[in-house]
């Protein structure tokens, strides 16, 4: 599964950089194309360098050369002429300054000191509430740059029209960014395609964590994909079908177990001899409780999440107090948990609590049970003041069929099965239990359930 979800992300990438790629050469051929069909208008603004090599040749020419060399380098789209006013002076309010225009002529003329050069595009005196996009201002209003050759004498550069090369009326930048937003619109919507059928599988595998009922998914996207969703179809299927089978199987045995209990049982009454028949009884009873056990495990396992509804919390714990050997008054709790109800199956979490509470009476001696409430959360710790258990075996104690070492030497030792199925009725219903020792000694197992509104 891993290796489709690494194919499908390396395919979404080839198919978003090959757009990317196609439409860029598009631009490209595009531009070629119109500059080629264009090139005997090329671009009315000389470039900086060729505007410094003016600038140097005026200066090293005389009056009268200066006006052969001006006419000579002028033309129906671009002109220069001396002027012995300041042109930035002169120029009406509605022009729009150019300070990059201006910035790159600078560049070229750094060498040369003193040198003042400014870059506007010519507005409308007439229009100047009139508004203009960049695109009209740039191809349609004359351009002047002006600078600085002496005291009281400027170089003054117009042109007019087109001042860059253009692809269907608009600058190749424009045509860049435009591009460069559709293909990220097209990735993200390439994106979402793909990963939505990995949303579905997500929530279908969360709901079959809760019930292990399988829910078909609809294959869609791509193929990769849809042979995810296939193997996750299969695979719940599978596991759904061994859920059954296991709980027809567990059915079953019980069944006969039962039957066979009820006869042994017979069989010890007419034991005469009463230890013995009082240790067949002992034996009998550890073997009926691990049998209820296990098969309330398996229920816990078929059932979780299935069988939800409002608990009030106060009554299902006054509940534990009558069906135990808890006192009223080991029981305490807090004002703010006291009229709280949470989301689970009433029966297994009645269950999971008086497991904790005879684990706590069994190995520990006795019992107390505290509930508060924190941050949208309730908890309800059971406490004993006996031995406690080894730290590294806190974590063990929780899976089903383990048993502490100083519990296996012990009269009446358990099934192993009584924090397993407190743990799965915690899980049940959202929450998780822990354990840990207490500083002053004991063993405390606490249960914390989310309480939703």
């Amino acid at each position: 599964m891993i290796s489709f979800l690494r194919r499908s992300r390396l395919r979404s990438w080839l198919i978003v950089l090959s757009i990317l790629a196609a439409l860029q050469l598009l631009l490209a051929i595009v531009s070629f194309w119109q500059s080629t069909t264009t090139r005997d208008e090329g671009f009315a603004l000389p470039g900086p360098s060729r505007i410094a090599a003016i600038v140097s040749t005026l200066e090293a020419s005389s009056p009268s050369e200066r006006t052969a060399i001006l006419t000579a380098i002028s033309d129906e789209r671009f002109s220069g002429t001396i002027v012995m006013s300041d042109p930035v002076a002169d120029r009406n309010a509605s022009a729009h300054m150019l300070p990059g225009v201006a910035m790159l002529i600078e560049a070229e003329l750094s060498h040369r000191s003193g040198r003042n050069v400014e870059a506007w595009l010519v507005g409308n005196a007439g229009a100047q509430n009139i508004r203009r996009t960049p695109f009209e201002l740039w191809s349609t209003a004359p351009l002047q740059v002006s600078i600085a050759l002496a005291p009281n004498e400027w170089l003054l550069l117009e042109a007019i029209g087109d001042h860059a090369n253009f692809v269907f009326g608009l600058p190749p930048g424009f045509w860049a960014g435009f591009l460069g937003v559709t293909v990220a619109f097209a990735a993200l919507a390439l994106l979402w395609w793909s990963l939505r059928p990995l949303e579905r599988i997500e929530r279908a595998m969360e709901q079959f964590a809760m019930v292990p009922v399988a829910v078909p998914i609809e294959p869609q996207g791509p193929r990769e994909t849809q042979r995810i969703v296939a193997v996750v179809n299969r695979m719940q299927s599978q596991l759904a079908n061994l859920f059954q089978e296991r709980q027809v199987m567990f059915g079953a045995l019980s069944h006969d177990l039962r039957t066979l209990l009820t006869r042994l049982r017979l069989r010890v009454d007419r034991i005469e001899d009463a230890i013995w028949r009082e240790k067949a009884d002992a034996d009998l009873a550890a073997m009926n409780e691990v049998i209820e056990n296990g098969l309330a495990l398996a229920r816990l396992d078929a059932a979780r999440g299935g069988h939800a509804q409002r608990v009030d919390i106060a009554e299902l714990l006054r509940e534990v107090v009558r069906s135990t050997e808890l006192a009223p008054d080991d029981l305490v709790i807090s004002r703010e948990a006291k009229p709280l109800a949470i989301n689970a199956d009433p029966h297994i979490l009645l269950r999971g609590i008086r497991n904790l509470v005879d684990n706590a009476f069994r190995y520990g001696g006795d019992c107390s049970v505290a509930v508060a409430f924190s941050e949208g959360r309730l908890t309800i710790d059971v406490a004993d003041t006996g031995p406690g258990i080894d730290a590294a075996e806190l974590e063990r104690l929780v899976r089903p069929f383990e048993r502490g070492a100083e519990t296996r030497t012990m009269k009446d030792s358990g099934s192993g099965l009584g924090l397993a199925i407190a743990k799965r009725a915690a899980e049940s219903a959202g929450g998780s239990l822990t354990l840990y020792n207490r500083a002053a000694g004991g063993l405390v197992a606490r249960m914390e359930l989310p309480v939703k509104a």
